[in-house]
Order: C-alpha cells, then sequence, then structure tokens
C-alpha cells in the first residue's frame, strides 16, 4: 500500500523490530510507521487502536496479515479447518472490530 502512496502502519509483537522494518522501507522513500500490538492479547490491539488514533487520528484501510503461532509439537495436519478458521476470525474480528471508531 505504502507503493501506491498510502501511509502505511506496520504492526509488529516486537516495537524494536517493528521500528526497524519501518526504517527500512523508510529508505526507499516509503511513507511507514510502526505500531507495537499482539494479535493474541486483547489490550495490545485496544492500545494499538489508541495509539494510531492519537498519532493518525483514522485508518482508511485495514489488511491484516497476521500469524498464528500453532503448537509445533503437533502435526500440522492434526489441527482441524474449523479451529483454524476460528482462530483467525477471532483475531481479526478482535482487531476490526477495535479500529472501528478509526475509519471516516
Amino acid at each position: 500500500m505504502a507503493l501506491k502512496g498510502f501511509k502505511a502502519i506496520l504492526a509488529s509483537r516486537n516495537l524494536e523490530m517493528g521500528k526497524k522494518a519501518a526504517e527500512k522501507l523508510k529508505e526507499l522513500n516509503l511513507d511507514v510507521s510502526s505500531v507495537e500490538m499482539d494479535v493474541t492479547n486483547q489490550e495490545s490491539i485496544h492500545q494499538a487502536a489508541a495509539t494510531i488514533n492519537e498519532h493518525f487520528g483514522r485508518l482508511d484501510v485495514l489488511i491484516n496479515n497476521a500469524g498464528v503461532y500453532l503448537d509445533m509439537n503437533k502435526s500440522f495436519w492434526l489441527w482441524t479447518l474449523s479451529f483454524l478458521r476460528t482462530q483467525w476470525q477471532l483475531i481479526s474480528l478482535e482487531f476490526t472490530m477495535s479500529s472501528v471508531p478509526l475509519f471516516p
């Protein structure tokens, strides 16, 4: 999105790593900032939404590219599609609902 002229906000669990990634993108003349957010932590999601609101006042586009860590001792094939879908939907819904007030 930054390549299309959008101001991009990169969210990551580790703020320092997020800042480093944003800086690398800025070196390519892209307008990128970072915010700390752990999609598995409701308070972190709400804090990220509050930070975005405080610094930018709104959110025009939301692209959720979050991953989910699954127990690596369990074969991926043992996870049911229903379980995986539910986990993804919960994470997506939580951040989306936290961000709704930011949309114009």
